[in-house]
Parts: structure tokens; sequence; C-alpha cells
């Protein structure tokens, strides 16, 4: 991809854009959209499957709950799913190109209840010994504690 890219962009003027854009990107991101639902609704194997996929928001612009996909949004989803790939906040704010770490962890990573669920299901049982890294016996320190 990179190598068809750069002989694509070598023909190209410097300083020039090099994508034609839209006036306003959501008409394309709209345009897009639609194109996809109505491919979808095309491809339903029975008339049954075909009005119940009607009835779903799936690949509306704005879907039943008063969301919309536009780049704003696809920069939330991005960003959060580099959080939940295990990516440093610190390389994800770089990525985003953001100023603070706040601006990317507070505005746009997203947390769901299946990942608080997944993180909560990780710590250890009440009562249970957690047992050290050997490195810690050479310190004096116990090989296992158990937590209240």
């Amino acid at each position: 991809m990179a190598e068809t890219l750069r002989t694509w962009l070598a023909s190209k003027q410097p300083g020039r854009p090099v994508f034609k854009m839209p006036d306003k990107p959501v008409k394309l991101i709209k345009a897009d959209l639609k194109a996809a639902r109505e491919a979808w609704l095309g491809e339903a194997p029975s008339d049954k499957v075909r009005k119940e996929r009607e009835k779903a928001s799936f690949l509306k612009y704005r879907d039943s709950a008063g969301r919309v996909a536009d780049f704003h949004a696809l920069r939330h989803t991005y960003i959060s799913r580099l959080v939940r790939a295990g990516v440093a906040p610190a390389v994800a704010k770089s990525l985003a190109r953001h100023s603070t770490i706040m601006l990317t962890m507070d505005h746009y990573t997203h947390v769901s209840i299946e990942e608080e669920q997944s993180a909560l299901a990780r710590l250890p049982e009440l009562g249970a010994k957690v047992c050290r890294a050997e490195g810690l016996r050479t310190t004096g320190t116990e090989d296992c504690v158990a937590h209240a």
C-alpha cells in the first residue's frame, strides 16, 4: 500500500490538497452510510429478515439513541479502541495528536460496562493470598500476603 501511495503521490503538486474532499465531509459519510445500509438491506436472505433490518438503526447516520456517525465519532472510537488494546495512555495521546493526556483519557476514551465487569473479575478474592515475585524475597518482604 505504501509503495502504491508513494507512486501516486509523486504526481501531486507539493502544498496542494492530495484528495478531493467535499465542502462538508459529513456529506461524504452520510452518502457512504446510505449506500452501505442499502447494500446490507439488499443482502437480506428473506423479506422477514429485511423488515427486521429496516427497523434497526445499523448503518444510519443517526442511530436510535441519537448518536451520529461522523469524523468526530470516529476519533472517539479510534482512541477508545487504542486504550482497549492496552496502548499506553501517552501513546494514545500522541497518536490522537492531543495537547493533554486529560483530553485523551477523560473526553475521548469510553469504557463499556463489560470492560468494567472484566476489570472487577480480575480482582483477587477477599482473603486470597497473593504471592510476590522472587526478587522481593531478597529484600526481606513476605512471600505471600493475605488480602482482606
